[in-house]
């Protein structure tokens, strides 16, 4: 997941393995390619900079056999603050504001 509301710091962990190598794996969000790795060895592939959002992974082989995947990048809730504050009274240097 995101640290952030808004933040481009998701991670995505891909493991490839089987088939032949080596592979080419290609990461999109909707139809826009983030990434495109070439991996020799398989084994696990991280993908850093993305923000919250559904991804596509698709690994193919060197028989060009395809496996795809779907997974979501989520992200907390904005931060939100809110003030009020109280006038002072008469001259009297009472005012307030909270947070």
């Amino acid at each position: 997941n995101a640290k952030c509301s808004g933040s481009s710091d998701g991670k995505l962990f891909i493991t490839v393995e089987g088939g032949t190598k080596p592979y080419t794996v290609v990461v999109k969000e909707g139809t826009t390619v983030v990434q495109t790795i070439n991996n020799n060895n398989g084994g696990v592939i991280e993908v850093n900079g993305l923000s919250a959002g559904t991804y596509t992974v698709d690994a193919t082989d060197a028989k060009l056999c395809t496996k795809s995947k779907s997974l979501t990048i989520g992200e907390p809730a904005p931060v939100s603050v809110s003030a009020t504050s109280t006038p002072p009274s008469c001259n009297g240097g009472n005012g307030l504001v909270s947070v």
